[in-house]
């Protein structure tokens, strides 16, 4: 049997309330006047956003929608994500980029355009059920927001290094974010990426990323220096604690009947 799609230019993206602009957006929602099309870039500081399949404890197809900073806005509605993650496995795509066109305060969410259409699979989700072996699914790890905001930048950074000719404030933003979200990585995950990245400013035709590619090695080497643990240590481990337990990955420890041994 043919499976059935769907045709859309619309992404939906809730839980905006909770991500990296909640403290701009909560005033506006509880506000809930409209806010016109044409000054969400103020609202936002941008109207592009960036959608990228995630890892997420609660959900397996979340998509994570993020700001040109890197800073996740929100979440892909989950009635559209799997299918979203499935069509951008198919296309090869890291992330796909979209605009947001409208920002509905009552309800909380918002709506982003696609530059074309796209074919959405009418996948099926797992009905909310008894499994007696939901507890294998448990995940192994868990990837932190800045391990997320690391991939997509250096996706980023390499699509705009293909289509940028000269130096500029974007192109100059991109390296700062992965400067930033850099020291946070101390496994060799990235260490691929960092190479290619390295060798493609090298051989760049701009001058100030040819001048930019030791700083950027240089970010990526002294993350086992004394200085980067001791930052690790005591300021984001402690806000990587702080995200799984809110988002209760030891509840789903504990309702596994995980012990500490076994752990």
């Amino acid at each position: 049997m043919k499976q059935s799609e769907t045709i859309s230019d619309e992404i939906i993206i809730v839980g905006s309330r909770y991500g990296g602009l909640a403290d701009v957006l909560t005033p506006l929602y509880e506000k809930g006047e409209p806010i016109e099309k044409e000054n969400i870039k103020q609202v936002l500081g941008t109207d592009v956003v960036y959608l990228q399949p995630v890892g997420n404890n609660h959900d397996p197809y979340a998509v994570g929608v993020f700001l040109s900073t890197e800073i996740r806005l929100g979440y892909v509605w989950m009635c559209q994500s799997s299918s979203l993650r499935e069509w951008m496995m198919t296309n090869n795509k890291k992330y796909h980029k979209v605009h947001i066109s409208r920002i509905n305060t009552q309800y909380g969410f918002m709506i982003a355009k696609t530059d074309a259409p796209i074919r959405l699979a009418d996948y099926a989700r797992n009905e909310l059920g008894i499994d007696n072996e939901w507890a294998k699914h448990i995940p192994g790890t868990m990837r932190s927001i800045t391990e997320q905001s690391l991939s997509l930048g250096f996706a980023l950074l390499c699509d705009e290094l293909l289509m940028t000719k000269e130096w500029s404030d974007a192109l100059e933003r991109r390296f700062v974010n992965l400067n930033r979200h850099l020291p946070a990585d101390l496994s060799s995950q990235h260490m691929q990426e960092c190479l290619e990245l390295y060798y493609k400013m090298k051989q760049s035709s701009i001058s100030e990323v040819r001048e930019s590619c030791d700083n950027m090695l240089q970010a990526y080497i002294s993350r086992g220096s004394k200085s980067s643990i001791t930052w690790w240590v005591n300021e984001w481990l402690p806000s990587f604690f702080r995200e799984a337990e809110e988002n209760d990955l030891l509840g789903l420890f504990e309702a596994a009947n995980y012990t500490l041994e076994r752990v």
